[in-house]
């Protein structure tokens, strides 16, 4: 195993000793949706919780739950695992980074805010590293940006990984950046003035250039539109 997904699965490990004094509570819901028996399982302890009602409940929309918020918070280490590591049918990465930012990840306590923080930072230097799992750099940092309300520390990160894997990453990204660029907004809970798709073009037409070789017409064009759109 490289030290990067070592470093990923005890970041994780980590997240679950944070949510560890997350207390149980009675769970109430949308009754049409969700049984007596499911209400009882999220109820009570997490290992307890199948995987069907675990991927049911990453998906259920806020409003079905009586408190949302700390219902996601709890499960928040369940979650947060298997939309990182994937596998199976799974839970969806931009699904469960958007349901994160609804219940109020942003202002949690710092122990269990700060092993979130953690998670990501190991998944992205996982990613940055071809350690990451399943899903694309652009997509991982779609959910990263959503999920921390930010951009800026996941570019510091990928601009400081200065290796072979990590530039073709870049140049990949870039060529298709007419595509994907839009998807980064998917999610996000900031004023339009904060919107991050500006900032990613600045920095890949700026601190990064040098990195990324001839650009296609195409890119360069949709790189600049960006950069003076937002």
């Amino acid at each position: 195993m490289t030290p990067y997904r070592q470093a990923l699965l005890s970041a994780l490990d980590a997240l679950d000793a944070a949510f560890a004094k997350e207390p149980a509570f009675t769970v109430e819901g949308c009754t049409y949706c969700w049984g007596e028996e499911d209400f009882a399982q999220l109820s009570g302890p997490l290992d307890a919780i199948s995987e069907a009602t675990i991927q049911g409940a990453a998906m259920e929309v806020p409003d079905h739950w009586r408190d949302f918020p700390r219902l996601y918070r709890r499960l928040t280490p369940l979650l947060v695992r298997r939309a990182v590591l994937g596998g199976g049918d799974g839970v969806p990465a931009d699904v469960v980074a958007t349901r994160l930012r609804e219940a109020g990840c942003l202002q949690w306590a710092p122990e269990p805010a700060g092993a979130l923080r953690a998670v990501g930072k190991a998944w992205w230097r996982a990613v940055l590293h071809g350690e990451g799992g399943d899903l694309s750099a652009d997509e991982v940092l779609n959910v990263l940006t959503v999920t921390s309300g930010t951009v800026r520390p996941w570019l510091g990160i990928w601009a400081a990984t200065r290796t072979p894997y990590a530039d073709a990453l870049l140049r990949a990204y870039v060529e298709e950046f007419p595509f994907v660029i839009g998807q980064l907004a998917d999610g996000w809970r900031e004023e339009p003035r904060d919107d991050p798709r500006r900032e990613v073009a600045a920095w890949l037409l700026g601190d990064v250039r040098d990195r990324l070789g001839d650009l296609p017409r195409d890119s360069l064009m949709a790189l600049n539109e960006v950069r003076c759109a937002y």
